[in-house]
């Protein structure tokens, strides 16, 4: 959800915005069936991907707000921001929109169509699934620190496997 709230921001205040990195994007309505996206949740939470403490808080507040949870997962499967991106793309924003190759919640497909309504610079990476970046430090190291250089032009170099 940070792209999206980039895209929210840069589209209300461009003026304030130097340029946007964008991993893995949401900002079209998802595909993915909701209960899969829970599912992988609950597999990278097994596999100790997030800290157990913020697990069983989540977990607990799902549980006592199931209807809330649900409603949020609901809003976020859904979310459409076309009108934020046309704002962002008429701003002119540099943008460098990466995705993941395996990413099965923001598809390639989903990155490179917001990639095309912004106009921006767009990358593919390998790594694992959806949140790639928590599992591949060098990779993301590599995506941040071409956007903080203003090299959004040569995303191209970005590595695109892990190492």
């Amino acid at each position: 959800m940070g792209a999206a709230l980039a895209i929210c921001a840069a589209s209300e205040s461009p003026d304030l915005v130097e340029r946007l990195i964008l991993v893995s994007p949401a900002g079209v309505p998802l595909s993915k069936p909701i209960l899969d996206s829970f599912l992988v949740l609950a597999r990278q939470a097994v596999h100790g991907l997030f800290p157990l403490d913020e697990v069983v808080f989540v977990v607990g507040e799902t549980v006592r707000h199931p209807l809330a949870a649900y409603r949020l997962a609901r809003e976020a499967h859904d979310l459409d921001l076309a009108a934020e991106l046309d704002k962002v793309a008429a701003a002119s924003i540099p943008t460098l929109v990466v995705a993941c190759r395996s990413d099965t919640l923001t598809t390639p497909a989903i990155c490179s169509e917001v990639a095309g309504r912004l106009a921006a610079d767009y990358r593919e990476v390998d790594g694992d699934g959806h949140m790639w970046m928590l599992t591949d430090w060098p990779s993301f190291r590599a995506v941040l620190s071409a956007g903080d250089r203003g090299e959004l032009s040569r995303a191209h170099e970005l590595p695109s496997s892990r190492g």
